[in-house]
């Protein structure tokens, strides 16, 4: 009852700092005698009244949240009501105030979600048999939803690439290897993580607030999406994965439109680490599963739009990571998984170890999954006819629908048309032909398969170029030959090698065993992607692939990587080149 009249109050203070600003330019115009300024700028707040406004949102919040507020459903309509106000008011601040400011009113509304509060941390069934803890996630998501749909979203996050200058992408790429290995290590520092933390991961303290920093929204956002796909509740999780879908999509068309891809993609590099870490989660998923269908188009994104010398530089940091763990418990596709404990009961322990490039290759293989064409609307395989119905109803909302052509009708048009006439029954076909989505699906599997196929690719050639760097060691070549579990230089004797030559950093050394591991995981792409329907383009691009790793490493090598496999891949071959198309 006491933050009913709040949004009135947000109202009141947006309209009192317009006023003074509107007062404040006027006096400014007469003194001055210039012309009306038609864009004012944003000021600076005293500090009494930032402090004012810190007290404000830290106090309405925390009301929103009281877990009391969710045992009757008009305090529960309040409690949205008056969250999605201040959000709003927050937002709508970046016009009036300088970011600075906003910034930290931004970090303190969310940091009021991750803190353990008295009223707060007493997660229970409501007495309306609601789960406080759920209702207060998709208030957060209310929150994320308001600041996603945000027209200045990426210029509030001032991505770091436009401080850069033409250089780094116009350089080659051996000039500029240092550059963006830096350049990778800086933007993964960048994590804003505390501030989106699970419900069961509560701080008991106060979380610091830290200085403004380039992509802190965006990392808050992604965070926050990233964490609630993980969610037991469906709506949550769900809604989740569409919010960072809609993101990237909104993002994705303006940055085109604009011509800047590639700097909206570098603002989201850090994904593929997030996605990394959740690979084994996604991997227990279907392959056609909405979670996924929202999450990995985000994924190709990245890897589609951003600078190809900043991908480099993080595969770069995926191979590093990968030295000595051929031996741990997994690699690839081929990773041998342990039991997985249902979302529903226990959540996913996150144990802090950094991705490899072992991990990417799994990725790349859900990814082939996922975007794997599943044929024509006529041809759908449901289990009934309801599915059936349901499945091609879901591919019109999200796919561009397109009229479905018939060779055989088109040939006949043509000759029509060359005689000038078409009869009745001709032009009753003409009417009745429908649309579909089978054009867009396709094209959209084309494109995400030849992203996948050409970054894969990439990640050979860098580990190519590392291995070749460490060939150069002598004391790296020696460890390298023992083929131990423990082969890999230790950080001491690699700053050792880094002093003498400062391209050592990045000299890679694999033990044999890694170097299999490795080659099993790059393969094991290029196979998924035989076997599942692609277009001829991603076919060839997939044997160009494939004869390249032999070239590379060796037909020995080759053949010891592909172990079990061996038998499916002289099926796919003979199947591929014994097509009428070969």
């Amino acid at each position: 009852v006491t933050i009913t009249s709040a949004p009135i109050l947000f109202e009141l203070i947006k309209k009192s700092l317009g006023y003074r600003l509107h007062s404040l330019l006027q006096r400014v115009d007469r003194s001055t005698r210039t012309s009306k300024v038609l864009t004012p700028p944003v000021i600076k707040l005293d500090t009494s009244v930032v402090a004012c406004l810190e007290y404000l949102v830290v106090t309405i919040t925390d009301a929103c949240l009281d877990s009391r507020n969710y045992d009757s459903w008009d305090f529960r309509q309040t409690s949205i009501d008056v969250n999605d106000a201040l959000v709003r008011f927050i937002r709508d601040l970046f016009a009036f105030v300088e970011p600075g400011t906003v910034h930290r009113l931004v970090l303190l509304y969310f940091s009021r979600y991750v803190v353990k509060e008295s009223k707060r941390s007493q997660d229970r069934d409501s007495k309306i048999a609601l789960r406080c803890s759920w209702e207060i996630s998709k208030l957060r998501l209310n929150a994320v939803a308001t600041f996603v749909r945000m027209r200045d979203f990426v210029r509030i996050n001032s991505p770091q690439m436009l401080n850069w200058g033409s250089w780094p992408l116009k350089a080659p790429f051996h000039a500029t290897r240092k550059f963006f290995h830096d350049a990778v290590r800086c933007f993964l520092d960048l994590d804003m993580q505390r501030f989106a933390v699970a419900e069961n991961s509560l701080a008991s303290s106060k979380v610091e607030i830290p200085e403004m920093k380039p992509h802190w929204l965006a990392e808050i956002v992604t965070d926050v999406c990233i964490a609630g796909a993980e969610h037991q509740d469906p709506f949550i999780h769900h809604r989740a994965a569409s919010l960072l879908h809609e993101l990237f999509w909104s993002h994705s068309q303006d940055a085109r439109a604009m011509g800047m891809s590639g700097v909206v993609a570098s603002m989201y590099l850090t994904l593929l680490s997030k996605v990394l870490k959740r690979a084994d989660y996604l991997s227990m998923l279907p392959a056609k599963c909405q979670l996924r269908k929202d999450i990995l188009p985000c994924v190709i994104f990245v890897l589609q739009s951003a600078p190809p010398g900043l991908l480099r530089g993080y595969w770069r940091r995926l191979c590093l990571t990968s030295e000595g763990r051929a031996n741990e418990d997994g690699f690839g596709s081929y990773r041998s998984r342990k039991t997985f404990v249902p979302i529903q009961t226990s959540p996913i322990p996150d144990d802090g170890a950094e991705p490899d490039i072992f991990d990417m290759f799994c990725l790349l293989n859900l990814a082939v999954g996922t975007f794997e064409y599943d044929g024509c609307d006529d041809n759908v395989e449901p289990e009934s006819s309801t599915d059936e119905a349901d499945q091609v109803s879901i591919w019109k909302k999200e796919y561009l629908p397109g009229i479905q052509e018939d060779a055989n009708y088109l040939r006949a048009e043509r000759v029509a048309r060359l005689y000038r006439r078409m009869s009745d029954d001709d032009q009753k076909e003409e009417n009745s032909r429908k649309y579909c989505s089978s054009s867009s699906r396709k094209w959209t599997g084309h494109d995400a398969s030849l992203v996948i196929i050409t970054q894969c690719r990439t990640i050979v050639r860098e580990m190519l170029y590392m291995s070749t760097l460490a060939e150069a060691t002598p004391a790296a070549s020696s460890q390298n030959r023992r083929g131990s579990r423990g082969s890999h230089l230790s950080d001491s004797l690699r700053s050792i090698e880094s002093a003498r030559d400062p391209s050592a950093k990045y000299a890679l050394h694999y033990s044999d065993e890694d170097r299999v591991v490795f080659v099993r995981g790059a393969t094991s792409v290029y196979l998924h992607t035989l076997s599942t329907r692609q277009s001829d383009i991603v076919t060839v691009k997939a044997l160009v692939a494939s004869v390249e790793i032999m070239k590379i490493f060796g037909v020995a090598v080759f053949l010891e990587a592909v172990g079990g496999t061996f038998q499916h891949w002289m099926r796919v071959v003979l199947f591929r080149c014994g097509a009428r198309r070969a």
